[in-house]
């Protein structure tokens, strides 16, 4: 039983050396501590909803559609005459009088069919195809978004059921193997087996509040664009 403990222990121990070499990473402190108040773990599905549109992702696909657009509209313009108006202003001696000349040019987009005609449809292809890499970003961040509701969900009822259930379990159970023991109708190895379930069930049950932590603050950071 010592053994088994003393894994444990030094199992617990590693997890939290590679939690501080993680911060570290992230921080480049070498002796990193936790300080200030612990990150939200509330989530409000609506309002990460609501924001998904401000994922990176989706805001480079609706960049690359405005300017398929931009693109569009600049092949319809070339097959539009085009006017241009210039004047000219000249002082000549006083016996000729001044000059003034005004000229007006017209470009005139000829064989549209051959010319224009072919730019603007395959610029109006490829804007149809950034609308639909938009619309196909969105359905995909929004099935990765329930994906993570869902795990989420799953990682909660499994502290749930940790909570009201196995930890009082593996107390109750403890309880009665030390009365069985100080009735004489179980040994001592039992009933200490027992107290180290009931540390076990506390040490499970501290991870999945950790899981649950750690999948609210990355759902969090991910969809709503705050920093952490």
């Amino acid at each position: 039983m010592r053994a088994q403990v003393s894994d444990r222990r030094s199992a617990l121990e590693a997890e939290i050396a590679q939690a501080r070499a993680r911060l570290a990473r992230y921080t480049g402190d070498p002796d990193v501590s936790v300080v200030g108040d612990p990150p939200n773990v509330n989530i409000d599905r609506q309002t990460l909803l609501a924001q998904l549109d401000n994922l990176p992702s989706l805001r480079s696909l609706d960049a690359q559609t405005t300017a398929m657009d931009a693109d569009v509209r600049i092949a319809q313009a070339a097959k539009r005459p085009d006017w241009r108006v210039s004047a000219m202003y000249g002082r000549r001696e006083p016996r000729f009088g001044d000059l003034v000349s005004v000229g007006v040019s017209i470009d005139l987009p000829l064989f549209a069919r051959r010319r224009q005609d072919p730019i603007i449809a395959a610029r109006a292809l490829e804007l149809e195809v950034a609308r639909l890499e938009r619309l196909a970003g969105e359905r995909d961040a929004l099935a990765a978004f329930e994906a993570d509701l869902a795990e989420h969900t799953m990682h909660h009822a499994l502290l749930v059921n940790a909570r009201d259930n196995l930890v009082p379990l593996a107390l109750q159970r403890a309880k009665l193997d030390f009365d069985s023991y100080g009735a004489g109708t179980v040994d001592l190895g039992t009933a200490l087996l027992a107290t180290l379930s009931v540390a076990e069930a506390e040490v499970d049950l501290l991870d999945r509040e950790a899981a649950v932590a750690r999948d609210a603050v990355r759902i969090i950071i991910t969809y709503s664009g705050e920093q952490p």
